[in-house]
């Protein structure tokens, strides 16, 4: 048992060893994402958290260097910090602010969101009789329409068709066109809501 305690010690304070010749890396980041002082600490906090769980997670047999790894992981999670926090999103508005805001204000409710995704659904529906029954099997099997569970791949459909995978996807370049050029002539844009 004390072999194994140990053992235990030694890797823990490898691990140690690992964060802290790392951890420059992690302000480095942290420093090119943000101009703000206590953006800049959350930064630093959720990438050392970051780093942790990447020495922990890190294999060394898929052949990569811990930095590499490391880098990929601390970016990720500092990027999702970034986005998840409203007071960053002025960074980003620029001088395009109000236009941002007057968006978020005339957003739809559910209610009237369930009702034009409806419309808009019986349109879709109308229009897919412009194209012969075999572009309108291709695009409902390809885009899960009228009763499909799931969108199928190109050599699915041709196989069910007996066709292959390059002829399914002239029949479905074919047919968008002309589901295109019947959205035009009918008048039907993709919901906004």
């Amino acid at each position: 048992m004390g072999e194994i305690e140990q053992l235990y010690r030694q890797i823990v304070d490898t691990l140690n060893q690992i964060v802290r010749a790392t951890l420059r890396l992690v302000v480095s980041i942290a420093n090119k994402h943000t101009d703000q002082q206590d953006t800049f600490n959350e930064l630093v906090s959720d990438g050392n958290i970051s780093l942790l769980k990447a020495v922990e997670k890190f294999d060394y047999k898929r052949g990569d260097k811990f930095s590499t790894y490391a880098v990929g992981t601390i970016k990720y999670n500092i990027g999702r910090t970034l986005s998840v926090q409203p007071k960053h999103l002025d960074r980003f508005r620029g001088g395009q602010g109000q236009l941002l805001d007057s968006v978020a204000e005339q957003r739809a409710t559910p209610l009237e969101q369930e009702d034009a995704q409806r419309q808009y659904k019986s349109a879709v529906s109308t229009i897919l009789h412009c194209l012969d029954e075999r572009e309108r099997g291709v695009i409902e099997k390809r885009f899960s329409l009228n009763g499909f569970s799931r969108a199928h791949t190109l050599r699915e459909i041709g196989t069910d068709l007996g066709l292959s995978r390059e002829r399914i996807r002239q029949l479905e370049s074919r047919a968008l066109a002309k589901l295109r050029t019947a959205a035009v002539a009918a008048r039907i844009e993709a919901p906004t809501t």
